[in-house]
């Protein structure tokens, strides 16, 4: 039916109870590098545009196309309510680097377009890049903790790569009247790919829209909740790893959707399938 909606799972059946969030900024920049900086290095509050332009005259006969929207290299950093789009081969880029992106971060449409309009460019694609590295999805206590906690990539090949990485942070709802943080990775060909690497998170790891949602290579992947919806073909694929919900051992309860639909701590819905566990690999709690 192309006249039907797909609503989310996450859509609460009365708008009242529905939440909105975002980032308002005062700079823009066309890249952020960042190497061999020991720190405490603040970058806040900057939108990386990495082309200018918005035309398709302007994109193609623009001056200057960074590769990468924001890249640390060999450095402790921390990246405060900044956004990145239009790189031309990953959003944000860590290489041997310890990371906090703190109170929120977007990754929205980065790739190359060679004839604007048409068709993206073949080169694959990250919204986050991190090799060797360690991110921390950090909140802050009083400005941005729960929800208001801000995160989403989106529109790459992968939403996030990590190869010899770790992932951590988020917060689980701290009661039934308030939410939890969610981490959103949409509408890419793979959500998370994670290669002989950590994911260890607090909050919803909501994964959805994409074409495969997370892939696991010899990785461990642990979650308070997750959310694994509308994704085209595995929910989750793993080889030689772990998946480890309910990480809080702590049992919520959510009410139903608007389409009715009971919302879970663990949710698996309307994948091409679900799980797909190779090579020794444990769905656990």
């Amino acid at each position: 039916n192309a006249g039907a909606y797909i609503n989310r799972n996450q859509s609460t059946a009365s708008f009242n109870n529905r939440e909105i969030t975002g980032m308002v900024y005062a700079n823009s920049v066309s890249a952020i590098n960042i190497e061999n900086c020991n720190g405490p290095l603040y970058i806040r509050g900057f939108c990386v545009d990495a082309v200018s332009g918005t035309t398709a005259a302007e994109y193609v006969g623009a001056p200057w196309h960074a590769n990468v929207g924001i890249s640390v290299i060999n450095s402790d950093a921390t990246i405060e309510n900044c956004s990145v789009m239009r790189a031309k081969t990953a959003g944000a880029k860590f290489i041997n680097s310890n990371v906090k992106l703190s109170r929120g971060f977007f990754s929205y449409r980065n790739y190359e377009m060679p004839s604007p309009g048409t068709a993206r460019g073949k080169q694959r694609t990250a919204g986050i890049h991190a090799v060797n590295s360690r991110i921390d999805l950090a909140i802050d206590p009083t400005y941005a903790s729960g929800a208001d906690y801000a995160f989403n990539t989106q529109h790459h090949t992968y939403g996030l790569l990590l190869e010899n990485s770790v992932l951590t942070g988020g917060q689980s709802r701290p009661n039934a009247a308030m939410h939890g943080t969610a981490l959103g990775f949409s509408y890419n060909d793979t959500g998370i790919k994670a290669v002989n690497s950590t994911i260890d998170v607090s909050g919803n790891l909501d994964v959805y829209g994409n074409y495969r949602g997370i892939e696991l290579i010899d990785s461990n992947l642990s979650t308070d909740r997750v959310t694994i919806e509308n994704n085209t073909f595995e929910g989750i694929k793993a080889e030689n790893s772990t998946i480890k919900y309910n990480n809080s051992q702590i049992r919520r309860t959510y009410g139903n959707d608007a389409s009715g639909f009971r919302m879970t701590q663990t949710l698996f819905h309307r994948n091409g399938m679900h799980l797909d566990l190779a090579k020794n690999s444990d769905f656990t709690y």
